[in-house]
């Protein structure tokens, strides 16, 4: 009987670290496709932004951009955006979108166009324009002052960005 409870244990533990290995699966296959991420200053928690393709690498015209939550504060548990942060804050305004590529802005920030296209090497990136020259977004920072929870105070919000042709670090920093 001891044994039978030792090998019904061991194939539970299997279970489990096979369980494992296919989340930090999908993790990689996340990190392959995220094209940046916005911090904020107020918590540990990331907002990200992956690319959505079809089976056949083309861009998913009904989403093209797949976003959700890293909570920190909750063990790295992933979640969607609620329908006001969709509408009010981290969505997305599509002005066009083709197999190939998308142009669209944030809701919450139309003033400025950013586009998502393959780069030379045949992955997803997306493009935007800093002081004349396109670049290519890494991550956005937004650095809260106060407010409330509907109305908050941003100080600045720092799109960090890489020259595709020179590799600098570029930053902007928009201050609203």
């Amino acid at each position: 009987m001891k044994k039978v409870s030792f090998n019904l244990v061991t194939l539970v533990l299997i279970i489990l670290n096979t369980g494992n290995l296919v989340q930090a699966n999908d993790l990689n296959k996340s990190k392959q496709s995220m094209l940046f991420k916005v911090c904020r200053s107020k918590d540990a928690n990331e907002i990200f932004y992956n690319v959505k393709t079809t089976s056949e690498g083309k861009l998913d015209l009904s989403e093209p951009i797949h976003i959700y939550w890293i909570k920190c504060d909750k063990k790295g548990k992933s979640e969607p955006l609620t329908k006001i942060q969709k509408k009010l804050a981290y969505g997305l305004r599509y002005n066009n979108i083709t197999p190939d590529s998308a142009e669209f802005q944030f809701v919450s920030f139309p003033q400025k166009t950013l586009q998502l296209r393959k780069n030379n090497t045949g992955n997803y990136c997306v493009y935007t324009n800093v002081e004349g020259k396109e670049v290519e977004l890494e991550q956005v920072f937004i650095q809260f002052d106060g407010g409330t929870f509907l109305m908050p105070k941003i100080a600045k919000v720092e799109l960090r960005a890489k020259n595709h042709k020179s590799n600098d670090l570029v930053v902007e920093i928009i201050q609203p």
